[in-house]
């Protein structure tokens, strides 16, 4: 039996992807929850704690989106395949990912800044992926934070001018451009063939 606690969570999860922090109220996450304003505060003592629990949901969805580029094949197919999912928490969660990346208005995301910077788990998870590739011979061997973090330019770039309106076209456009700029990244930062070298 879902706990009143978790059922004021989840409301005021599925309020904030709708909408964002603007209608990010007590009233309405109370309404959506069916539950009384005090009772909320039984759970949480002000809305800055409740926004804090949601957006540490979000980050825990954030990774999990990352840690699907683990199915690829081999250590190229998961690189790209880990980038690829940053875009899509991007496209299916716009609210989520302005507040946690595009964002600094929003007092409780202070406390997210560690998370979501290079000492976080989903930034960390890219790095592996770099390091794995490096390891196959897949990219030359270097320093794979410093990789991992031109690559998070590439795609958070692509994300915040779609999600600003700065790059016009649908879904499936963007989702098609990532895929030729990561293949275009990937063979600058293999660097020029060279005779005798084949690629792996």
């Amino acid at each position: 039996m879902t706990s009143s606690r978790e059922r004021i969570a989840r409301a005021a999860r599925e309020l904030f992807d709708q909408y964002g922090p603007e209608r990010f109220t007590m009233r309405a996450i109370g309404a959506r929850a069916g539950v009384s304003g005090a009772a909320i505060y039984r759970h949480f003592p002000n809305r800055e704690a409740l926004l804090a629990e949601v957006l540490r949901g979000a980050y825990e969805r954030f990774v999990f989106y990352l840690a699907r580029g683990l199915r690829g094949r081999t250590p190229l197919k998961r690189l790209l395949r880990t980038g690829e999912q940053y875009l899509l928490f991007a496209l299916d969660h716009p609210r989520f990912y302005e507040a946690m990346f595009l964002r600094t208005d929003v007092p409780a995301l202070r406390r997210f800044d560690e998370l979501a910077s290079g000492r976080g788990a989903g930034f960390q998870l890219l790095v592996d992926r770099v390091r794995e590739c490096m390891t196959a011979g897949v990219l030359p061997r270097g320093d794979a934070a410093e990789v991992a973090l031109v690559l998070w330019a590439l795609v958070h770039g692509l994300a915040a001018l779609h999600l600003t309106g700065r790059f016009g076209g649908d879904r499936q456009s963007v989702e098609r451009l990532f895929r030729r700029m990561a293949r275009r990244a990937m063979r600058l930062l293999r660097g020029p063939e060279t005779p005798g070298r084949r690629r792996p």
